[in-house]
């Protein structure tokens, strides 16, 4: 009830994601992740993964505006050159 007064706050809708969408994604991202070190890039392309994992693996089926917005922060949290930081 207290709740309430205070509106929708975080996950809005309850999402069906499952385990094989946890799994083709890590696999999408070890593939980019291999691919890049096999060529020899000094970049590795964290937009592109940002947006197959958050837009194309999870986005799809996200339909409230304010959690397309959680999906595209924990995508900006969690996938960048800061991974490999040692002083994070």
């Amino acid at each position: 009830q207290e709740r309430r007064k205070y509106g929708k706050v975080g996950w809005n809708v309850r999402y069906d994601y499952n385990d094989s969408d946890f799994a083709v994604s890590l696999r999408l991202i070890d593939t980019y992740l291999e691919k890049a070190h096999n060529n020899g890039d000094t970049t590795i392309p964290w937009d592109t993964l940002r947006y197959l994992v958050g837009e194309v693996m999870y986005g799809g089926r996200v339909t409230d505006d304010a959690d397309r917005i959680i999906v595209e922060t924990y995508m900006q949290e969690y996938l960048g050159d800061f991974l490999f930081d040692t002083f994070q």
